[in-house]
């Protein structure tokens, strides 16, 4: 069959191409970016991690819905959930009782086993063992980060918590800690130092939400210290009167994915 477009079509295509040209430089003068809607979050973890992978870790697991989708996406893994919020942790329970691919544990990871003083915020989602720094926010925010009360969590390393599991491999590390994602990451340091980590998916952050807050750079350079190598980032959100980058999701690969991973920069790029 004879699938060429009709002449008016092309006429109609070409047309709005052209319109499209002239509003993104009209706003692209004015300060403003129009960009495609990212979308290679969830395949590009798949493609470096494997859809064979068997150990995930949701470190900050809330509700569950990344988990949810990790058991999609991943047939095969067992998701290993670390929440410190009661509230959260009981939804989790209630929602994966009959999944035996959902190993739930009421705690932070962090740099050290133990106990510490977790911040729960006014916007749950904003919680941290960080205490919010209102001074750095703007004031339609602030009153979102504060903190309304505080609870006494359990800490554990990634190190420990895989000795006393018997994980020798994580396939894949999630990580929505609201700042707290150096010190997961000093808790994994003897796994980071052989690989045994494939996969790191994180949120970091270009400006500061919380004290003493770790951003980017720290993180991104503790990495390279154990040659981890940043894939790219996604999601990026930018502050809506400066324009400023301010946080994103990263993904970093072990020094054995480094190949796996600019192939597949190579295969997307045109994609």
């Amino acid at each position: 069959k004879n699938r060429r477009k009709p002449p008016e079509m092309k006429v109609v295509q070409t047309a709005k191409i052209s319109l499209m040209r002239k509003l993104w430089w009209i706003l692209h003068r004015r300060g403003f970016e129009v960009r495609r809607t990212e979308q290679w979050c969830w395949p590009d973890q798949v493609r470096l991690a494997g859809a064979d992978s068997r150990t995930i870790f949701d470190v900050g697991a809330n509700s569950g819905e990344t988990a949810a989708h990790y058991l999609e996406l991943f047939p095969e893994a067992t998701v290993h959930c670390f929440e410190p919020m009661p509230d959260y942790v009981q939804l989790m329970r209630n929602r994966f009782a009959s999944e035996p691919r959902v190993a739930i544990s009421e705690t932070a990871l962090s740099a050290r086993n133990g106990t510490a003083e977790f911040h729960v915020n006014v916007g749950k989602d904003t919680s941290s063992l960080l205490a919010p720094d209102i001074a750095a926010m703007p004031s339609s925010y602030s009153t979102t980060i504060a903190t309304e009360k505080k609870i006494q969590v359990k800490t554990e390393t990634v190190s420990a918590y895989c000795a006393a599991n018997t994980i020798a491999t994580v396939d894949l590390l999630k990580m929505d800690v609201q700042g707290g994602e150096l010190g997961v990451l000093e808790g994994a340091a003897d796994m980071l130092a052989s690989g045994a980590i494939k996969v790191i998916y994180t949120e970091v952050f270009f400006t500061p939400m919380y004290q003493n807050q770790p951003l980017f750079a720290a993180i991104s350079s503790y990495l390279a210290g154990h040659g981890y190598q940043l894939h790219a980032l996604y999601n990026s959100t930018f502050n809506g009167h400066t324009g400023r980058l301010q946080w994103a999701d990263a993904v970093f690969v072990s020094p054995s994915m480094s190949s796996e991973s600019i192939n597949l920069l190579r295969q997307t790029h045109t994609a």
